[in-house]
């Protein structure tokens, strides 16, 4: 499953059902995050502790990493001890991580035949 690139065709039901778990996890980080239940730290390795969801996580902050980076002057990212970084509140960037995943779930579903295929019920 290579959930890093959009390409119409084949999508297996099982790539789908496997994003949207990898969404709902995160979400429930994300709500334990907001309502103060864990810290951003504790978020982190609940992400690392499950290779399913850092994978997918990484491929959105990726994206999100490479978007920031090509819309912006790249000496904005370099700081008072001349190093170059990008950082993001955790909050937020699951925000943006379950968005991204969201819009790769229906991309896939809009450019593809997995709703068709079997297994999978879709409205």
């Amino acid at each position: 499953m290579d959930a890093g690139r959009f390409e119409p065709g084949l999508i297996d039901a099982d790539e789908i059902r496997t994003l949207e778990y990898v969404k709902e996890r995160l979400t429930d980080i994300y709500e334990r995050l907001y309502a103060g239940e864990i810290s951003a730290k504790d978020a982190m390795i609940e992400i690392e502790s499950d290779p399913t969801v850092k994978r997918f996580f990484l491929i959105e902050v990726i994206e999100i990493i490479r978007d920031e980076l090509r819309n912006s002057d790249l000496a904005d990212y370099v700081d008072g001890f001349e190093l170059f970084g990008w950082k993001e509140n955790v909050e937020e960037l699951l925000k943006r991580v379950i968005n991204g995943i969201r819009f790769r779930i229906d991309h896939y579903l809009r450019t593809s035949t997995a709703k068709f295929s079997g297994g999978l019920m879709l409205p």
